[in-house]
């Protein structure tokens, strides 16, 4: 928002990238390291309130505007559209095979926090060429780079706090919600007239 605050592309386009921008956050909290065995439950409902905003996100544009199809379709689809598919495939993916009793029958010892770590990682490398790449919002090297620097602080600040990320079940929904309102209030910054 630093190059064109004002500039809007309509109220259904503008809530439906806020909640992308939503999903991005959450994909970067989630990132961060969990301090206690006890947080992992908030730590997994997390992850699913992130995937569900991520599959509005995703269904949002096709639902109401159906000539985005085209942006989905195999050969014509831009390679941000797809490493956002891809990243939305993996993210469900990992999420699946971190429930409890998958992770218990397919994965033992370290293999699972290898896997889900990699998973990690693309998923936010997936979801940050997406965002990155359309140009939609983020496009001038100013706006770039302090995206990169945001997310660079939250991890280096966190990282030398283990514990840091550590929430409750009910910070969980709440952040979910943040981001569902922020959506909104990014919108309204974009398209209201004052």
């Amino acid at each position: 928002m630093l190059a064109a605050p004002t500039l809007g592309g309509g109220w259904l386009w503008d809530v439906g990238n806020g909640i992308g921008f939503g999903v991005l956050a959450g994909l970067i909290f989630l990132a961060l390291p969990v301090g206690r065995i006890s947080n992992f439950p908030s730590h997994e409902l997390f992850a699913k309130v992130v995937l569900a905003l991520c599959v509005i996100h995703a269904t949002w544009f096709l639902v109401l505007d159906p000539a985005l199809v085209t942006y989905i379709t195999p050969g014509r689809a831009p390679a941000y559209m797809l490493a956002g598919i891809a990243a939305l495939v993996l993210l469900l993916c990992t999420t699946v095979m971190s429930e409890r009793p998958a992770r218990a029958r397919w994965f033992t010892g370290p293999a699972f926090r290898q896997l889900h770590r990699w998973g990690a990682v693309f998923v936010l490398v997936g979801a940050g060429y997406h965002v990155l790449a359309s140009g939609f919002y983020i496009s001038a090297w100013y706006e770039i780079a302090s995206l990169l620097f945001v997310c660079a602080l939250a991890g280096v600040l966190l990282w030398r706090q283990p514990g840091a990320a550590d929430y409750t079940e009910r910070e969980a929904y709440l952040m979910g919600l943040m981001a569902l309102v922020s959506a909104v209030a990014f919108a309204a910054i974009r398209n209201v007239e004052l």
